[in-house]
């Protein structure tokens, strides 16, 4: 139930998925009232947290419940809050111990290049960026990290411009409301 909580949650707030929004409430409540101690409700409880711009309760969540150090999803939890936070270096070195632990999740290392692109450090989101999406090449949300990816070095914006007509011409379906936005 807890993975579940944090499968909706993802899709929801981070795909942009608004149908989903309600089964993750649903999955988190149900393994909030087990008691789940997993990482993945704690990840997913972060996550509602951020996104309704509660910074305390994500910070004082992840915390508390760091007795579960060593497990990425905290790490990238923290992370996440930390970047909402305005704390990019924190952050950064929490994502790194996310993506350690689990290299072959494109999620962390993802987060890792964004962080490194809001410190402006291209080369190092270019490395980072680059693992992500050799990890999941043809998935749409990758194409469109690839475009960011040129105009975060500047280069090839008529190309990425380009690539994005390309993509916004997807039928729905194969590109999200969210993605579309981005």
């Amino acid at each position: 139930i807890a993975t579940l909580s944090e499968v909706e949650a993802v899709l929801a707030l981070e795909h942009g998925m608004e149908d989903r929004r309600a089964a993750a409430v649903e999955f988190l409540g149900r393994a909030e009232q087990k008691g789940s101690r997993v990482a993945e409700r704690y990840a997913a409880r972060v996550m509602f947290f951020l996104d309704e711009g509660n910074l305390e309760g994500a910070r004082k969540l992840i915390t508390d419940v760091f007795t579960e150090a060593g497990h990425a999803k905290l790490f990238d939890a923290l992370g996440r809050t930390l970047l909402a936070e305005g704390k990019t270096d924190t952050a950064i070195a929490n994502l790194k111990s996310a993506h350690e632990m689990d290299f072959k999740n494109p999620r962390y290392a993802l987060l890792l290049a964004h962080a490194y692109g809001r410190k402006e450090e291209y080369p190092m989101a270019h490395v980072f960026l680059e693992k992500a999406l050799n990890m999941v090449p043809e998935h749409t949300g990758s194409k469109l990290e690839r475009v960011w990816a040129r105009l975060m070095q500047r280069e090839a914006v008529d190309n990425a411009k380009t690539q994005l007509e390309q993509l916004l011409k997807l039928p729905e379906g194969e590109i999200s409301k969210f993605e579309r936005a981005r």
